[in-house]
């Protein structure tokens, strides 16, 4: 009885650390997206050199480039990653409409990102996130 007892409990704390590790994951990539979310926005002069890679100039006329390192599974910005090392994210890509200046339509970008977390019990486990962003300011 003790056996199944402590076998249960240690069982539990797993699937707790896992579920936290799980949430802190989603948390982090919430966030990183939210941050080149809330930069499109306020952005113009866009390009797409490949579906991984999102380049742009914002508000404070910087050239930022948002890009997926493969290697490191993280979501990159100017060269340095934006998402923590707790967060895999598997797939990052970027879909666009509006990003030549010629077009006369507003920049439209979609993310579309695979996230998911560095714990044993999750390494099969991921979560499908997709938001679309459209740029206040025509290009």
């Amino acid at each position: 009885a003790i056996t199944i007892g402590v076998g249960i409990f240690v069982h539990a704390v797993r699937t707790q650390r896992a579920t936290v590790a799980l949430i802190a994951a989603n948390d982090n990539a919430h966030l990183a997206v939210e941050q080149l979310a809330r930069e499109i926005r306020t952005a113009d002069t866009f390009s797409m050199p490949d579906p991984e890679t999102l380049a742009f100039r914002n508000a404070r006329q910087e050239s930022v480039t948002y890009a997926h390192n493969r290697v490191e599974k993280s979501i990159m910005r100017n060269g340095q990653p934006i998402t923590g090392a707790n967060v895999k994210i598997e797939r990052l890509q970027f879909r666009g409409a509006g990003l030549s200046p010629s077009d006369g339509i507003p920049p439209f970008v979609t993310i579309v990102l695979r996230v998911g977390v560095d714990h044993p019990a999750l390494r099969t486990s991921f979560t499908d996130l997709q938001t679309s962003v459209s740029a206040r300011i025509g290009d």
